[in-house]
């Protein structure tokens, strides 16, 4: 008998305002069907008093759950997003913990007789689910309509049984990722989402049992009697299983549901009526009274609470974004909010943002408020010290008193003064070019004064805080460089924040190992890594970038030797310049006459033995071949990695295909320079040891491509830095490759083929590069005797195993460290020279400087 009830499990989610609910329940359940072993996971930050001893049900907390993002989820979400959320974590706990089967119930609902079809169900199916509807409703107007239900999903997420099968943990691991971020009101949050159960798991059945989930949606068409004494009953005098009382106010006993007008308008039937009395009676007896004060708490420390506008906007924020599918570490999350919501709003830099999102959420608040004159902002921070605080839902998130709120003298002066001269103006027209010259006017004066301000600076033994801005998600070498930025200060123990600056494809792409932070007003210095061109995106996406005065320092890469367009005046917003290789440097230096300094890309060598995906091998027919791979993206110009030049000298070395041997041509974005790549396909018409992988892999899949392959071919025309080439050579695999460009900062003669270039102008506008810029011509003959000889030694055994090399990271630690003392140098405070009087001896005084530090 306990190994019978150890494979039957039934759980419910409750905040502390539904434990009266949730009892109600277990209550029921326990008296009709006592087989079920009974959980309550109470979601809740603190485990609370017991409220569900004397063998009711097993009480868990919420780390029960082993939530990934617990902190995260909680701000992402409101509290009935967050609870609906978690129900396939709870699936997964009574999996692990050793039940077979495992039904789920919403704790507003009220059992009513033995659940004997469930059972019986679940000893032939892996899942179990209920139909919102089983007939139309009537077309008389009244809510809910089909539509709405439509809109809700076929099945109803109040109900949910499964057995412990592959194919069920397989539709728990996907409701699980979908429901991290997509429990959201546009797909009624969990509900819309089951209409993929019956879809993944092939072995699903949708119980049509009237008496099961009866509830206000599908009770005009099911019916409901009930004589004292005895189970309710449905449509056909079938029994009534359970009732689901969903958006039922127990102190409005005469309303079914909040979502409902059919019975509103029609009136309750006596039964309803009577179930209803009923279901309040067993409330009142379970003490809501007491737990409904308990309150829904939103998994935030202190009581503070997100309103629902700046919530909205977080969820926007790609930087939120990230945090939130990433998982939060590193302290309160509620802190880091507050410190986000703190920064300037790009919309109103003389704002702090939750304002500015208030200013544009909050009706008629703008009207009251004219911001656009940005002489208001007292008056607007008064207004939310005094009332908007409390009226506008912010709970204790932000402090009653703030920065905002202090004005300078000169400041208030010429505020009063402008606002007497904007109330003389006459005419719309006038007044907004007014508005427009005086918030230009403060703004600038403002500018200057904060310019004013001292730079942050810390001790000798203090490492600073250092932002790293960065298109972390994208699979670009932009991205690998800013992710390769996060390893060097994680591996030399620096505080640092990385935040995601643009929200892309959650496919890893290397960023696994990051966790993602929002800004804070404390960072020491910035690290942006966003091309020159990108650069003006990034400060109006980040305005805090520029609003407090800090070293701030652009992470940049460039293929030519002259210097791109724009460069030079995106430069006049940092500091100093970071460049992958000595080739960049010199670019940049003569262009801005900024500080450069190099620091070479560094490699996730774990990562590529770790997470490379070795299956794209047998996928692509390349097991048991010596290799040769190029790699080129043709919205960068094709003809900078030449490919067909590759082809070329592939063909040249091996005039006959065969069967051991293959040039992989890996090729994205062809469509971006159609002409070339018809002669690609042209030239190797004839054969078929040349193939072609158009495919945007993602990084995981390039990285077992690499593992895949025999050796690279980069007959390239210029390389900022050469990633592929560093990575190659980091595996201890052969690279044939032009000797030109950043790459020569690593290659050498020992451990690369060069071949040599002839130094040519550019064909052709293409993109960033310009005609008649200069780049290499490689000559690709020198290329054939390397490939060649890389094949007879793998004939012989060689490069048929890894041999990695390290020394490419060790040189790239090496630098960033170097950079970063330089940095911290900027911080430190300048020695003050104190006037020693020492007497000399022949009595005359000597006046000698001693440099200390400053306090």
């Amino acid at each position: 008998m306990r190994e019978t009830r150890k494979r039957h499990a039934v759980f419910t989610l409750a905040t502390p305002d539904r434990i009266a609910h949730a009892r109600v329940l277990l209550t029921s359940l326990a008296r009709h069907d006592p087989s079920w072993e009974r959980h309550v996971f109470v979601i809740n930050r603190d485990d609370g008093p017991p409220a569900f001893s004397g063998g009711l049900a097993i009480q868990r907390s919420l780390q029960d759950l082993n939530l990934p993002d617990l902190p995260s989820r909680f701000a992402w979400y409101e509290i009935f997003e967050a609870v609906n959320s978690l129900k396939p974590y709870g699936f997964r706990r009574l999996f692990a913990d050793g039940f077979d089967v495992v039904l789920y119930l919403d704790a507003d609902i009220k059992v009513y007789s033995e659940l004997l079809e469930v059972r019986e169900a679940l000893s032939q199916h892996a899942l179990l689910l209920t139909p919102h509807l089983t007939h139309p409703l009537p077309p008389d107007g009244l809510l809910p309509t089909d539509a709405i239900i439509r809109h809700s999903g076929s099945f109803n997420g109040g109900f949910l049984a499964m057995r412990n099968t592959p194919e069920t943990r397989s539709f728990l691991d996907w409701w699980e990722r979908t429901l991290a971020l997509d429990c959201l009101p546009s797909s009624c949050h969990d509900q819309a989402w089951l209409n993929y159960a019956p879809c993944f798991v092939s072995d699903s059945m949708v119980l049509r049992h009237p008496g099961y989930n009866l509830a206000y949606w599908n009770l005009p068409h099911r019916g409901l009697s009930w004589v004292e004494g005895e189970a309710p009953r449905c449509a056909g005098g079938l029994p009534v299983r359970f009732f689901h009382f969903s958006a039922f106010d127990w102190r409005k006993p005469e309303v079914l549901s909040g979502w409902d007008t059919r019975f509103r308008a029609l009136g309750l039937p006596p039964a309803v009526s009577a179930l209803l009395q009923d279901y309040v009676l067993s409330l009142r007896s379970e003490g809501i009274e007491q737990w409904s004060q308990a309150g829904a708490r939103l998994g935030l420390a202190d009581g503070h609470a997100i309103p629902g506008f700046l919530r909205d906007w977080l969820r926007q924020e790609p930087a939120f974004q990230a945090v939130a599918r990433a998982g939060w570490q590193g302290g309160p999350i509620e802190e880091a909010i507050g410190e986000f919501l703190l920064l300037p709003d790009r919309a109103y830099p003389w704002l702090p943002t939750f304002l500015g999102r208030a200013l544009d959420s909050i009706p008629g608040l703008r009207q009251t408020f004219p911001c656009e004159s940005g002489f208001f902002l007292q008056d607007l921070a008064s207004w939310f010290e005094s009332v908007g605080c409390r009226d506008a839902g912010f709970g204790s998130l932000f402090p009653s008193h703030g920065w905002w709120t202090r004005e300078c003298g000169w400041e208030k002066h010429l505020r009063r003064g402008l606002e007497r001269w904007l109330r003389r103006r006459r005419g719309l027209a006038r007044r907004q070019a007014y508005f427009r010259l005086a918030r230009t006017l403060r703004n600038r004066l403002l500018e200057k004064n904060r310019k004013k301000e001292p730079p942050p600076q810390i001790s000798i033994d203090e490492k600073p805080l250092i932002h790293v801005y960065g298109y972390f998600l994208k699979p670009i070498g932009l991205a690998e460089a800013a992710r390769g930025t996060v390893r060097a200060l994680q591996r030399l123990g620096y505080p640092h924040r990385a935040i995601c600056v643009q929200a892309g494809d959650w496919s890893g792409e290397g960023a696994s190992s990051i966790r993602f932070s929002l800004p804070t007003r404390r960072a020491h210095i910035d690290l942006l890594h966003a091309q020159w061109y990108l650069l003006p995106d990034l400060l109006k996406q980040h305005p805090e970038i520029l609003h407090w005065p800090k070293p701030r320092v652009a992470f940049w890469a460039w293929e030519l030797l002259e210097a791109p367009p724009g460069a030079r005046e995106a430069s006049a917003h940092v500091e100093e310049i970071w460049c992958p290789s000595e080739f960049n440097a010199k670019v940049f230096g003569q262009a801005t006459g900024k500080t450069t300094r190099v620091a070479w890309h560094n490699l996730d060598l774990e990562s590529m033995a770790r997470d490379a995906d070795l299956s794209i091998a047998e996928e692509l027919g390349l097991a048991g071949k010596c290799v040769f791979l190029t790699a080129a993206d043709f919205l960068s110009d094709p003809e900078r990695k030449n490919p067909l030049l590759a082809l070329r000298a592939y063909v040249q070395a091996f005039p006959k295909p065969a069967e051991d041997r293959l040039l992989l041509l890996k090729l994205t974005d062809v469509e971006g320079d159609a002409d070339y790549f018809e002669r690609l396909r042209s030239e190797a018409a004839r054969r078929p040891d040349v193939r072609f992988c158009r495919l945007r892999i993602p990084r995981a899949r390039m990285l077992g491509l690499l593992h895949a392959s025999t050796a690279l071919v980069s007959l390239h025309s210029s390389e900022g830095f050469g990633l592929p080439i560093a990575e190659m050579l980091s595996l201890g695999k052969p690279v044939v490759a032009t000797a030109y460009g950043g790459n020569m900062d690593y290659c050498t003669a020992e451990n690369t083929r060069l071949v040599g270039y002839r130094v040519v102008p550019i064909a052709r506008d293409f993109r960033v590069y310009r005609k008649g810029a200069l780049w290499a011509e490689p000559l690709w003959e020198e290329a054939v005797p390397y490939l060649q000889a890389i094949y007879q030694e793998w004939l012989q055994g060689d490069h048929r195993k890894l041999r990695p090399n390290a020394w490419i990271n060790d040189r790239s630690f090496a630098m960033y460290a170097e950079n970063l003392r330089a940095l911290e140098r900027l911080l430190q405070p300048a020695p003050i020279e104190i006037q020693s009087r020492t007497m000399s001896a022949t009595g005359s005084a000597s006046a000698t400087a001693v440099p200390v530090s400053a306090p």
